[in-house]
């Protein structure tokens, strides 16, 4: 009976954060916010260690480049390579597209920041892998995880995660940030962790990567998962922030409002001060893992010169 309660309780919870977030986005005249366009494509098993070592702009990415300095409008390309089985996938999926469209809208006011993201489902179907047909994932850092202005998510992407080139056993492994390890070899960090008095640093110094997730069921029921990314992936027990999805004529439309400060610990601030890198990654068709879409970071700020710039309301 008290799970019961419970249930209804956060069910209760999220049709009313649900509604919130409606009145909000409704109150804002997205035509009049800046758009972005960014290709997601089909990154296979690649690597920040790959990225570090194997391809041809290892050496750029060792100093420091970031990778839209060189690939910048060669996603689609790249994709298609990629999902092909051509080039670092072993186990292509015959018919899948090599990337996503997908347009980026940001705005905010004194207490929130809103995000309306727009893409076109691909309709592709290879079958169910995963729980969940639709994960819409939004990564925020700064130079706290000095591998994401660089390489977006790629950089905490290691190759010894799970279903990666140099994952052994059953074990499975998250993304984590080299940070937290004692050292990373080409296979990766493995579970060479630092001290936890180190992580305790690192946590408290905010380095690390905060992640907003939207679900989408089989059934169309919508939820979230917030957290952050350190030694693994860590979910707060509660998602601070809110979010919700449309699909109208073949088309998306995801938004996601979160509180500029947010108390507590795993929490990034959003405020005029900071530069961020923000990463999008897309799950279609239940894929789980790295069977998704994901794009190079952007820089985004508030009302600031970079590739993402939030106006204000």
């Amino acid at each position: 009976m008290k799970l019961i309660t419970q249930s209804l309780m956060f069910f209760a919870l999220f049709l009313l954060h649900t509604s919130l977030l409606a009145d909000s986005v409704s109150a804002i005249n997205w035509d009049k916010v800046d758009k972005t366009e960014q290709t997601l494509f089909y990154p296979g098993q690649s690597s920040w260690e790959w990225l570090l070592t194997k391809h041809d702009g290892a050496k750029s990415v060792r100093k420091g480049a970031p990778c839209l300095e060189c690939h910048e409008d060669e996603e689609k390309d790249m994709g298609k390579l990629i999902a092909s089985g051509k080039k670092l996938e072993p186990s292509p999926i015959e018919g899948k597209p090599g990337s996503v469209n997908i347009s980026v809208k940001s705005t905010y006011d004194d207490e929130n920041v809103y995000f309306q993201l727009s893409w076109k489902d691909t309709g592709f179907s290879s079958g169910k892998e995963g729980k969940y047909k639709t994960k819409l994932t939004l990564m925020l850092g700064d130079a706290g995880v000095k591998e994401f202005p660089v390489a977006g998510c790629w950089g905490v992407c290691h190759d010894d995660a799970t279903h990666m080139k140099s994952h052994k056993g059953d074990k499975k492994r998250q993304l984590y940030t080299s940070a937290s390890r004692l050292k990373i070899k080409r296979s990766g960090g493995g579970d060479n962790f630092v001290d936890k008095d180190v992580l305790d640093d690192l946590l408290n110094g905010k380095k690390f990567l905060e992640y907003l997730q939207l679900r989408v069921s089989a059934d169309n029921t919508q939820t979230a998962a917030h957290g952050y990314i350190l030694e693994k992936r860590i979910k707060h027990k509660k998602p601070k922030f809110t979010t919700k999805a449309t699909l109208k004529d073949g088309i998306w439309t995801a938004y996601f409002l979160r509180k500029r400060a947010i108390s507590g610990k795993g929490f990034l601030p959003i405020n005029e001060k900071h530069t961020y890198t923000l990463g999008i990654a897309l799950h279609e068709d239940f894929t789980k893992g790295r069977k998704h879409y994901v794009g190079f970071g952007k820089r985004f700020s508030l009302n600031g010169d970079t590739v993402i710039s939030a106006s204000k309301q």
